[in-house]
């Protein structure tokens, strides 16, 4: 919960300044698309590859593969 608290005050902190810096660019079906893209692949890709790993591996094999991430 913590981590998603954190993102979340993060992104607003940061949206008055991507919205000066880019304006009306924001609005772009490519910038979008590569925005969802990019949302896609770098938080619910791994967590749920994570999640299916968690299904297969043992707990103890899982938790070692964990602490070195």
């Amino acid at each position: 919960d913590g981590l998603a608290l954190a993102m979340a005050v993060g992104a607003l902190l940061f949206l008055p300044l991507g919205i000066a810096e880019s304006g009306s660019k924001l609005v772009d079906p490519v910038t979008l698309a590569l925005g969802a893209g990019v949302a896609l692949l770098s938080s619910v890709l791994p967590y749920t590859l994570e999640l299916l790993a968690l299904r297969r591996l043992p707990a103890p094999t899982f938790a070692i593969l964990m602490s070195l991430e």
